[in-house]
């Protein structure tokens, strides 16, 4: 059975903003797809950013980056923000296939992910609608036509 768990410390930016780091390890599928919900949703009650390290996670299919979607839509109508980090090359392809690299912030490290928070984020638009349906359907691998 697929498991997903999580470490998560509350730390600070470098210029003293306090934020969620949750480092991930497993699978982000459909049977840990509940697990990932109650745990995000507790975090984003706290009105604070969210940085969620992928580096441990060795399989997400499309459902969970669907709700990496919602769950940034989520953040932002509460003027937070989520992070992603160390992310698979497979993972970053499917993301840019479909087009969500521009409606996630995405970093190569935890400490590029800081230092950006500090310096200011870019906005990010809102994802079109239907994009988290869209993104259920799709597989790393997949193509987009």
């Amino acid at each position: 059975m697929p498991r997903l768990d999580a470490t998560i410390e509350e730390i600070q930016t470098p210029k003293r903003r306090r934020i969620y780091n949750i480092a991930l390890t497993g699978v982000i599928s459909t049977p840990t797809l509940e697990t990932f919900r109650r745990l995000m949703r507790s975090y984003v009650e706290s009105d604070l950013d969210i940085l969620v390290d992928l580096g441990s996670v060795t399989y997400i299919n499309s459902s969970g980056l669907g709700e990496m979607v919602t769950l940034q839509d989520t953040l932002r109508q509460r003027n937070c923000n989520l992070l992603l980090c160390n992310i698979t090359a497979e993972v970053r392809q499917l993301l840019a296939m479909l087009g969500m690299n521009n409606f996630l912030h995405i970093f190569d490290s935890r400490e590029s992910a800081l230092s950006g928070l500090d310096a200011g984020l870019k906005k990010l638009e809102p994802p079109p609608a239907g994009l988290a349906a869209r993104a259920t359907m799709m597989q790393v691998g997949d193509s987009v036509t």
